[in-house]
């Protein structure tokens, strides 16, 4: 049973790599009609960080070496004596996207929002093996025990939150509490790009970017004006023009596009575990998400055994960005009535 299931896996997956593929071709060819081939080189240079990731309101930044030699970027703010939480990005993220939570957190908490590795100014490892969840993972642990914990609060959206339910997996007594924002759990993840046609045709993208060299070309185009549209609510902007620099200088940092791309091609045909949690964790989901689709949701008190969810009805994907008020309303309130 289980070869028959692994084989459905490894077929949908090929099978959908080039129907990924070629539905990103096209779209790449009408970009070229339309722009001219020239907006795929066109970049502005960015070799200073804009003002607003300077600002001293949000923390300080600062770096930490792991075990295997990698330098991670993170930014601190709070006071050192409270509890840890530690906010992990998704992609294609980078710590910034967490303002509204470390402004929120850090009158709480000793808040830390990190770049994980191959992303903003953390170093990038040349191997995709280097980006697989438990390694970064491990690069979790590392940070955690340097700032003198045993263990933190966890806050992770998209890929960080994967990393957060690997993390929480491997190492519970690391883990205080969980909180997910619109990140599957890996083992519901895996069946449901087995049963489920919509999930397939929602992480076509995902599949695209399991090929080589394409993918980062794609995310160049235009000077990165995926990050002008990936940061647009339902109805605003929920980043100023400013703002929208500093992703862009986080993300053309060298080795970025690729960086944060292997988290896809080291993972996604790796989920085939049983992720179970027996840490108190919390799951943040924004309903109108077109990437990840709600069924995410079922099953999960099969795997989690102190597990509350929470659906914002008016958020998509980067719900804590759409909706940040609301989103940093329900933390407070699940970690003040699960402080023990």
């Amino acid at each position: 049973m289980e070869m028959l299931k692994s084989a459905k896996f490894f077929l949908i997956y090929f099978s959908h790599i080039v129907m990924g593929t070629i539905l990103f071709i096209v779209m790449m060819s009408r970009l070229v009609i339309k722009h001219g081939a020239k907006s795929f080189t066109r970049e502005k240079i960015r070799d200073k960080r804009p003002a607003c990731l300077e600002d001293p309101k949000i923390g300080k930044h600062k770096f930490v070496k792991t075990n295997d030699g990698v330098n991670l970027h993170y930014v601190e703010s709070g006071d050192s004596t409270k509890p840890l939480m530690l906010l992990v990005h998704g992609f294609p993220d980078c710590w910034y996207t967490w303002r509204e939570q470390i402004l929120t957190f850090q009158k709480y908490y000793r808040v830390v929002a990190m770049d994980t590795r191959g992303c903003g100014e953390s170093d990038k490892p040349p191997k995709t093996s280097d980006y697989r969840a438990e390694k970064v993972a491990g690069d979790l642990k590392t940070l955690v025990r340097v700032l003198g914990y045993t263990s933190c609060i966890l806050v992770g959206h998209d890929w960080g939150g994967i990393i957060c339910w690997y993390f929480a997996h491997l190492f519970p007594e690391m883990t205080h509490r969980v909180i997910i924002l619109n990140a599957p759990n890996p083992t519901i993840f895996h069946d449901a790009i087995l049963s489920s046609w919509q999930q397939r045709k929602n992480s076509l993208y995902m599949f695209f970017f399991q090929i080589p060299w394409l993918p980062e070309v794609f995310m160049k185009w235009n000077d990165y004006a995926m990050l002008d549209k990936s940061t647009k609510g339902e109805d605003t902007l929920f980043f100023t023009r400013e703002e929208i620099e500093g992703l862009k200088y986080s993300m053309s940092r060298p080795g970025t596009r690729t960086g944060s791309l292997n988290y896809y091609r080291a993972n996604i045909s790796a989920m085939n575990f049983l992720c179970t949690v027996t840490r108190p964790t919390l799951i943040i989901w924004g309903m109108k998400d077109k990437y990840l689709s709600p069924i995410l949701l079922n099953g999960l008190e099969k795997l989690v055994s102190d597990l509350k969810i929470s659906k914002v009805e008016d958020a998509a994907h980067w719900v804590h960005q759409n909706q940040s008020r609301k989103v940093n309303q329900l933390i407070l309130q699940y970690l003040q009535t699960h402080h023990q």
